[in-house]
C-alpha cells in the first residue's frame, strides 16, 4: 500500500454489514478502507477529496440515500459511488443511476463481483451488470427512460406511514382530508405495485424514501 492506493469509504445502515464489507475489501489487498459509517450526515461532514470510492446502501441513518447522492455529485464531483443494497426494485436502481451512482449490486453479491465492480468504477467510472445495463444507463441519462417522481407531500405521507399513525392521524398532521390521504395511498400502491400498508412501509424504508 502507498499514497496512490485507492481509498474506499463504506456506508451502510447495518454495523454488521459495514464490518463484513470492510473485511472483504481488505482481503482484496489492493485498497485502503478510509472508514465506515451508518450515517448519511456523517458522510457529508467527513468525506474529503482523498476518498476515491464510496460504497453505500441506499438506506442510511438520518438521510435519504437519493439526497446524499445528489449532494455528493454537487460537492465532490470526482468521487465515484457503488451502491450495494438488499433491495433491487427498479425504482431504486433508476434513481441511483439518475443521481450519479457508477454501479449497483445486490448486498449479497459474491466478493469477486464486488471486486470487479470496484475495479470498473475506479477505472472507467461505471460498472455494467444485469441490474445496471448499458441500455438502462443510456436511457436514464438521455431522459428517454422515465423515472418515477414523488412529490414532497407524498414523501411526507410515506414517512408518516412508517410512524404507526393511523390514516386519520396522518391526515391531521398533513392538514389534508381523509380522502386526500386515501388518494396518496392508492397512488403509492399503484406506482410501486404494492398491495397493503405493511408492504408500503417496508418498501419506503428499504429504498430510503423514508427513514425513522
Amino acid at each position: 500500500m502507498n499514497a496512490t492506493t485507492p481509498r474506499i469509504l463504506i456506508a451502510n445502515r447495518s454495523k454488521l454489514a459495514c464490518f463484513a464489507l470492510e473485511t472483504m475489501i481488505k482481503s482484496f489487498g489492493e485498497y485502503n478502507v478510509a472508514g465506515t459509517t451508518t450515517s448519511g450526515k456523517e458522510i457529508l461532514s467527513k468525506i474529503d477529496d482523498t476518498v476515491n470510492l464510496l460504497i453505500m446502501d441506499i438506506s442510511l441513518e438520518g438521510m435519504s440515500g437519493y439526497y446524499l447522492l445528489k449532494e455528493l455529485a454537487q460537492k465532490h464531483k470526482k468521487l465515484k459511488v457503488l451502491v450495494l443494497s438488499e433491495s433491487v426494485h427498479p425504482y431504486i436502481i433508476n434513481h441511483a443511476i439518475k443521481f450519479g451512482a457508477g454501479g449497483y449490486l445486490p448486498l449479497e453479491s459474491e466478493p469477486k463481483a464486488v471486486k470487479k465492480a470496484i475495479q470498473d468504477i475506479l477505472a472507467k467510472g461505471i460498472h455494467y451488470n444485469k441490474l445496471m445495463t448499458k441500455e438502462l444507463v443510456a436511457g436514464i441519462r438521455s431522459k428517454e427512460t422515465s423515472v418515477i417522481k414523488i412529490t414532497p407531500k407524498q414523501y411526507a405521507f410515506l414517512n408518516l406511514c412508517c410512524t404507526g399513525l393511523s390514516y386519520p392521524e396522518i391526515a391531521e398532521k398533513l392538514h389534508v382530508s381523509h380522502r386526500t390521504i386515501d388518494w396518496h395511498r392508492d397512488m403509492m400502491f399503484a406506482k410501486f405495485s404494492l398491495n397493503n400498508r405493511a408492504d408500503l412501509v417496508m418498501f419506503a424504508l428499504r429504498t430510503g424514501l423514508a427513514h425513522i
